[in-house]
């Protein structure tokens, strides 16, 4: 045997050096961690002046501290909607949107309102553009647009639309961009779209989002809200999912391998999360409900707060954690 024998086989046994960095295991990733109970809302928590509040689905306003414990309790006449925090000048005020059932067709139309101290609520102006029930609202700082992740119409679907901060009878909505389609989710089968909660990671005129996304099982022969008894297990349930959304080119993709991003229990039909960025921790309302999502059925809700640091939730956009 050669020199050069020896040299090869030696080669041989030596693991050659890897270009492209390998993807981490499912394994090593960290999802939103259980912190604690929350009253039952429909809202993303919101801090304001070193307080966190929260609203409740009969609109009372529960105020806490840093540390997450209660401060105050104070009924409110809110509107029964997505309600954030925006900034005009330097100025903090609450605004907050609820659909209403339009007068003129089967669809619905938009009350925004706007509050100085999350209490008393004055509405702004209507906004008329035909839309679906659920919307979440995110402002971005820099440039103080507004984005509302809005359903375009009954049919469940996902689309965006942008407001500007000062929201009045002169500064109207634009149109509704089509995100997503219903029953045609991104490799997810026969879901449609319930509704999204957005998270911003960067403040630049076209954003790019996290987003919470609840999505909905219909029955299995196409049935809605409607449906009645019996069912089969996977008919008439909610589950919330984590996509990224880039506004720039309007590319939208499902993350954790179209994975529920929280998991519902064995016993829980219904999950939804609205979530807030607040420095580098994503606080999220996690709520869920044990009926399926039927009109014969009461939709009684739990909420329960989660946190997640920004970082973790980013790995799940890294290669091989997502749907693409």
């Amino acid at each position: 045997m050669t020199n050069d024998d020896i040299d090869l086989r030696v080669k041989a046994l030596v693991k050659p050096e890897c270009l492209i960095p390998e993807i981490p295991p499912i394994t090593d990733l960290v999802y939103p961690q259980f912190k604690m109970m929350l009253p039952s809302s429909y809202n993303a928590p919101i801090r304001v002046n070193d307080l966190w509040s929260i609203y409740d689905v009969n609109r009372k306003l529960y105020q806490y501290t840093n540390s997450w414990n209660v401060l105050a309790e104070r009924q409110t006449n809110a509107p029964a909607g997505s309600i954030i925090k925006i900034t005009e000048g330097n100025e903090t005020k609450y605004l907050g949107r609820q659909h209403y059932k339009s007068a003129f067709n089967s669809d619905y139309e938009s009350l925004y309102s706007k509050s100085a101290n999350g209490i008393s609520w004055t509405p702004i102006f209507r906004d008329r553009a035909i839309q679906g029930e659920d919307g979440n609202m995110i402002q971005i700082p820099r440039t103080g647009l507004i984005y509302n992740f809005v359903r375009p119409s009954r049919i469940r679907d996902l689309g965006v639309q942008t407001l500007i901060s000062n929201v009045s009878n002169n500064n109207l909505p634009s149109n509704i961009i089509e995100l997503i389609k219903h029953n045609t989710s991104l490799s997810l089968g026969q879901k449609d779209v319930y509704c999204a909660c957005p998270i911003a990671l960067n403040d630049n005129l076209f954003p790019k989002f996290l987003l919470f996304v609840s999505l909905y099982q219909k029955g299995n022969f196409g049935q809605d809200v409607e449906q009645v008894e019996p069912f089969q297990w996977d008919e008439q349930t909610v589950d919330s999912y984590l996509y990224y959304y880039d506004a720039t080119s309007n590319y939208i993709e499902v993350l954790n391998n179209s994975k529920p991003i929280i998991n519902r229990t064995a016993l829980q039909q219904q999950k939804y999360n609205w979530a807030t960025l607040e420095g580098d921790t994503i606080y999220i309302n996690s709520s869920f409900c044990m009926n399926k999502h039927v009109m014969i059925y009461p939709q009684t809700l739990t909420s329960e707060l989660y946190t997640w640091k920004l970082s973790d939730a980013l790995k799940f956009t890294e290669g091989g954690n997502n749907n693409v």
